[in-house]
Order: structure tokens, then C-alpha cells, then sequence
């Protein structure tokens, strides 16, 4: 036997009867395409088929299926519990057949939808032989220990035996779930994001190691959306600099691995996003995230905000006109048209664009006439082109597209494609990743384009969050934009200067002298405003980390602004903590430190200090849970455990249950903390949807 750690993810043990694969993240079949056992046919799935902590799902067996139906003619064999083969199931029937639900769904496309499933879902397609998941997969069940062809297996809670004949191979339980590999060079310059244009994530499809799945960010005003991003976008977004505030929306074309594996991972990673996708997609994309996690739909929901568009209609994100069709694709899947002033793009999503099929459609029955039309006259005439092409009958072929005029070949990108497949003297190219490939549509931006920003800007605030849009229209009126250069001092410390600066664009370094420590502030971000709500000189040096562009306003237009709110006593609030080293503890902590800039200085607003007496209470058996504490001094102890400095102390049942303390904790000496009110963490929570349910997991066991 051989042990072999994949890169992407789980691990295969090659046994007498071929390799073993124990947990399946996204892409690990690009591991094991390239290894001398090849793609293995037996799967092995550990107690989580979801990794909480990076958004990943543990049971993505959609590939290395596909890889073994259709390549090797043969069924994947997975080894799981009863339980677990229900969500498997909706995972899987999801991704390769549709939402099952699609047929209830409102949508005047639906008819053409459903035939178009229903062709290729036969075998061959278009026939009434329809493909079931038996087709794909068996399954095995276990609970502790199974002996499978001559292979025991042996489950505990940490660790899995393998054992042939007298050989013995243990592995961790653990999956372990590392960032892929990052093959782009950090930018040397700060990116600027244009007004109007596209940055490649990745162009490839799912079984080319070579490059990343497709995926890409559309810049509009200065912000980003993100198309279908691919496993780890966070991690490569943070490795090329681009600040996670930057990019707040999300747009699903459709629920095949190799399009929506990075879509969870950016919902967790920070403040609520929206998703913008059609409801035949969304459904699709909820009955996986709600399988793969086993969290219920309105929990799961609560995890982003949605927004459902239609297609043929007109949808605006950040100020973007956008015009959705749907694509040929064995699921539901949307592609869109993009529109800013006089400049456009169209992008297909996964799409079989082939007269031939479309003439089988229609001369069976599957699909109508005005289908057909929209299929056979694509719209060529947008200055840049985004097409899919692959391998048929799912995907585009090259050769297709090679037929097309010269001209059009040459505003043409394709995704979803390897540099092998293309001919070195094709004039057609693949649209190329990174940071130095974007593709400027627009990059000054109009007036009116200005505008939008600093409204998305304002908007997003978090100390203005319960504002209604007429004050951001009065914030604007008031405002001066103000711009800095790289290196410049926005703020100095020990100065007299009182004005409150929103950042809108570029990074800045807060340096606290007086704590040794600094940290860094991007769009939405504000500083300057404890020397106007106190009455003191500044506190810290604020340095423009790149060419920064605030909006400001003086110290009597701020107050002004302020008044008839809580914001004041807030940010007296946030001073006092910040003056006690908070932001230092909240690093101490294994759950806080990963917390983005912006969200632990809005946990700091909603902190308040208390101390304790040796012997004190902190939290009682049989009563209400008044909140949580992170200990600055001293100890506390419990039934069970100890508590000390960095800890953060909570009932999770008795806070998200709302059922009484089970506890008593007790001060063991003088104790100085961090409270945070049950409401307001609970409100934090919602607002921080990858916080709050990693903190649900790790807390709600109890204290």
C-alpha cells in the first residue's frame, strides 16, 4: 500500500484493488490525473462533507464521475453512511441533472429549459433512455469498520486504518484544506480597478491542471463583481493585493463544480454579499449548499442577500446595465450582456453553441421556435466577446468558432479551454489571467460613474448601516473628495486637524505609537473621527498605503451629520476600547484573528469594558444569558474548563437557542473583559454570515 497526500485536497491509499480516495474537495482530480494510479473509482467520506472554516465542500464527486462514466465507462464507488448518501445524492443530481424542483419554478423559459434537460439527459442525447444516477455511482455503507474486496477499513473520531494482509496505513480524519497553489507573480504596482472592465481568474475547465477553472471579476466604478469564482478566488484576491471590500457581489451563471466552488468560500469570507442569479440557478445552488453543509434552507439563506433576475430584463449592479439570456447547457445556465455608455461585452457561460444541435432540438420537439432563433442568431456585434469552447456534445467546438468572420475572431476571448486545444495559427485567443491581462473597457470614470462609487462607498459603511439613503444623499452634499498620494500623510498624529475622512478608493496604514502596532484600512473604511467626537488632537498617523481617494467631511459638517443619532456615544465607545488593546486580543483568539480590519473595529463599537472580584459571578446556572466576554486579566473557571487571557467566553445553546445558562462561572481572581451584549453579537452574526457560522460550530457545543 502507498499513501499519496493530494494537493488540492483528502488523500488516496493505493491498494491490490486500486487507489482509495478519502474526501473529495473541488479539483483533486487534477491531482490524480496526473498520478501513475490515476483517478480513483472508490471514494471513502470522513464524517463532514463540508469544511466550515474555508467554505469548501468534501463530497464534490461530480468530476471524478464524469471522468469515469464517460472516459473509462465505468461506475465511482463511494463509501459513506446511509445519511450521508441522501445529501450526496442532492449534491450530485443537482450538479448533473438540474434542480429537481425545476418543473414548479416560474419562469416563461421554463418549457425550453426542461426540454433541454430532458435531451441531454439521454442516452444518447435527445433519445427517451433517460440517465439516472445509478448510471454514475454505487454506494457502500459504514458506520466504524467495513472490509471492502479484501481492504478493511477502520473509522474513529481522528484517525482511519487502512489494512491488507499484514500492511497498515493510517491517515488523519482531518481533512486538511489548504489554499491551491497561487501561480501568479504579486503585482510590483497596486492595482487600480477601472471604471468599466474584465480581470481573468481563470480560463481553464475542470480537468486542466494547467490552469484555474473559469472565473472572472467585472471592475464597474471602481468596484468588483465576481462571475463564478473559482475554488480559493479569496486566497488568490488577498495574494494579489485586492482589498476584500472591493468586491461585494457575486454573479452565478450556473451549479456545475467547476463554476461554483468559489462562490461559499467569498460569502464566508467577510461581510454579507449579494448574489445576483436567476431562481432555476439559485435553487440549484441552494439544494447543494444546503446538502453539502446540512444546514436547513433558511439558515442557509441567511448566509447572503439575494437578488433574482430575469432574463430579457434589465438588471443594474453598481451602475452596470446588465441583460441576462439563457445559455445550451445540460442545466440551467445564464450568460449576460453588459452595457456602460457606449461600450459593451457579452459572455456565454458554458454554452453549446452548434447549429446542428440546435436543428435536433427543435426538429424533436424539445425545444420552440423562438428558442431556436435565439440559439442560431447570437449577438456578435459587442466590442469584446467572451465564448466558451470545450470538448462537444456539452461545449462549444473550436471548430465552429474557427468559421467565424476574421473580424469577430479577433474581439474574441475564449474560457473554459486549455492552450493544447487551440492551433498555434488560430487567430482566436484565450483570454488571459491575472492582474496585467485586465481588459479596460473604460478607465476614467464620468462623472455620474464617480457618483455611484462614493454612493456604494457611503453605503457601506458600517457605523451607517442603519441610516436611511437620503443621508447618504445628505453625506455626499456635504463632502469634499480629497486625494491623496502613496506615502502621504492623510492624518498626523498630536495635529489639531478635525476633518472625518470615508476611504473610496486605494489602502491606507493606521499607525498606533502608542499600542506598537498598525493596521491597514481600504474603501468604506473610515478614519478621524475620535478627535472631533472627543475634542482631542489625533491619536495615530494615518499613511496612504497606495494613491488613496477619500470623502471628507469638517468636524461641525460631521457633527452636523451625526446628529439625532447614537453614532456619538458609539464612537466614545470605540475610542475607549480601542485605547485598551482590544484589536490585540481579538488577535489572540483563534475565532477573532481572521476577522477582517473593518469587522473587528465594528465588534469594537459593540464591546463595553467590565471588571470582576475574585469570586464574582460572571455567568449563572438557570439564568438568561446577558451576552459574551473576552477576558483582557485574570482567570475564570467553570465546571469543566479554565478561561484566561484572549479567551472569549459564551453559552452557545443559551444564546442561540435562547434557552437558560447550564453553567456558573466564576472570577478565580480580579478580572477585566470585553462584554458583548447577547443582541448585539447575535446581530453581528447575522451581518458576518462565514463568522457567525463558524462560530455557531465552534461555540454551539457549549461553553
Amino acid at each position: 500500500m502507498e499513501k499519496i497526500e493530494l494537493s488540492k485536497g483528502g488523500v488516496i491509499v493505493n491498494t491490490h484493488i486500486g487507489p482509495i480516495q478519502y474526501g473529495c474537495p473541488p479539483e483533486t482530480i487534477k491531482d490524480s490525473m496526473g498520478l501513475d494510479c490515476g483517478v480513483p473509482q472508490v471514494f471513502l467520506l470522513g464524517d463532514n462533507l463540508f469544511d466550515a472554516h474555508s467554505g469548501t465542500c468534501l463530497a464534490e464527486l461530480e468530476f471524478p464521475a464524469y471522468f469515469n462514466f464517460f472516459v473509462k465507462s465505468q461506475k465511482t464507488t463511494v463509501i459513506c453512511t446511509p445519511e450521508q448518501k441522501e445529501r450526496i445524492l442532492i449534491i450530485f443530481e443537482t450538479a448533473v441533472f438540474g434542480p429537481k424542483n425545476l418543473a414548479t419554478l416560474d419562469d416563461v423559459n421554463l418549457k425550453d429549459l426542461l426540454g433541454e434537460a430532458r435531451f441531454f439527459r439521454g442516452k444518447p442525447f435527445g433519445s427517451d433512455d433517460l440517465m439516472q444516477w445509478q448510471d454514475f455511482l454505487d454506494f457502500v455503507f459504514v458506520e466504524d469498520e467495513i472490509n471492502f474486496r479484501g481492504v478493511t477499513i477502520k473509522m474513529s473520531h481522528d484517525k482511519i486504518q487502512f489494512t491488507e494482509s499484514s500492511q497498515k496505513i493510517i491517515i488523519d480524519s482531518q481533512i486538511q484544506i489548504d489554499p491551491q497553489e497561487i501561480l501568479d507573480e504579486i503585482p510590483t504596482v497596486p492595482f487600480v480597478p477601472p471604471t468599466f472592465g474584465v480581470t481573468i481568474i481563470g480560463s481553464g475547465h475542470g480537468f486542466d491542471k494547467a490552469s484555474k477553472t473559469c472565473g472572472f471579476i467585472i471592475w464597474a466604478n471602481q468596484r468588483g463583481i465576481l462571475v463564478d469564482p473559482p475554488v480559493d478566488t479569496t486566497h488568490w484576491l488577498k495574494y494579489m493585493g485586492i482589498n476584500p471590500a472591493l468586491l461585494n457581489s457575486i454573479l452565478l451563471t450556473h451549479c456545475h463544480a467547476d463554476h461554483d466552488s468559489g462562490t461559499l468560500q467569498k460569502i464566508l469570507e467577510g461581510r454579507r454579499i449579494e448574489l445576483f442569479t436567476t431562481e432555476t440557478v439559485y435553487e440549484a445552488f441552494v439544494a447543494k449548499g444546503c446538502a453539502m453543509s446540512n444546514m436547513s434552507r433558511s439558515a442557509f439563506e441567511e448566509l447572503f442577500d439575494i437578488s433574482m433576475v430575469k432574463v430579457g430584463q434589465p438588471t443594474f449592479i453598481n451602475g452596470m446595465e446588465f441583460r441576462f439570456r439563457y445559455s445550451l447547457h445540460s442545466v440551467p445556465t445564464i450568460g449576460f450582456e453588459v452595457f456602460h455608455a457606449m461600450k459593451s461585452f457579452i459572455y456565454t457561460s458554458d454554452h453549446l453553441n452548434d447549429s446542428e444541435i440546435v436543428s435536433q432540438l427543435f426538429n424533436g420537439g424539445f425545444i420552440s421556435e423562438a428558442r431556436k432563433n435565439e440559439l442560431n442568431y447570437f449577438p456578435w456585434h459587442h466590442k469584446l466577446i467572451f465564448h466558451e469552447a470545450g470538448v462537444p456534445p456539452l461545449h462549444t467546438p473550436l471548430a465552429t468558432l474557427e468559421k467565424l468572420p476574421l473580424k469577430i475572431k479577433k474581439r474574441m476571448r475564449l474560457l473554459h479551454v486549455s492552450e493544447s486545444q487551440l492551433d498555434e495559427s488560430s487567430p482566436l485567443q484565450i483570454a488571459k489571467p491575472g492582474l496585467e491581462n485586465t481588459i479596460i473597457l473604460r478607465e476614467k470614470p464620468r462623472e455620474k460613474d464617480k457618483n455611484v462609487m462614493y454612493l456604494e462607498t457611503v453605503a457601506r459603511v458600517d457605523i451607517f448601516k442603519d441610516f436611511k439613503i437620503k443621508k447618504a444623499a445628505e453625506f455626499l452634499s456635504m463632502c469634499e473628495v480629497i486625494e491623496f498620494k502613496c506615502g502621504e500623510k492623510i492624518i498626523k498624529e498630536g495635529s489639531d486637524n478635525k476633518d472625518f475622512y470615508i476611504i473610496a478608493q486605494g489602502e491606507a496604514v493606521v499607525e498606533v505609537h502608542s499600542q506598537n502596532f498598525s493596521k491597514s484600512y481600504g474603501p468604506s473604511d473610515y478614519i478621524g473621527e475620535t478627535a472631533i467626537i472627543l475634542n482631542i488632537p489625533r491619536t495615530a498617523d494615518v499613511i496612504a498605503k497606495t494613491d488613496v481617494t477619500c470623502l471628507g467631511l469638517g468636524e461641525y459638517e460631521f457633527l452636523y451629520f451625526i446628529r439625532d443619532s447614537d453614532l456619538a456615544k458609539t464612537l466614545t465607545n470605540l475610542y475607549e476600547i480601542r485605547e485598551s488593546e482590544s484589536w490585540q486580543l481579538l488577535d489572540l483568539n483563534p475565532l477573532f484573528k481572521e476577522l477582517l480590519a473593518n469587522q473587528k473595529t465594528y465588534l469594537q463599537t459593540i464591546m463595553e469594558r467590565v471588571a470582576f472580584k475574585s469570586g464574582d459571578k460572571v455567568i449563572e446556572s438557570g439564568a438568561p444569558l446577558k451576552g459574551a466576554y473576552l477576558i483582557s486579566k485574570g482567570n475564570l473557571k467553570g465546571r469543566s474548563r479554565s478561561y484566561s487571557i484572549g479567551d472569549f467566553v459564551i453559552d452557545g445553546p443559551a444564546l442561540f437557542e435562547g434557552t437558560k445558562c447550564r453553567d456558573t462561572i466564576v472570577a478565580s481572581d480580579d478580572v477585566a473583559a470585553f462584554f458583548v451584549p447577547a443582541n448585539l453579537l447575535l446581530e453581528f452574526l447575522k451581518d458576518n454570515p462565514g463568522f457567525g457560522l463558524r462560530f455557531t460550530i465552534d461555540v454551539n457545543g457549549g461553553i
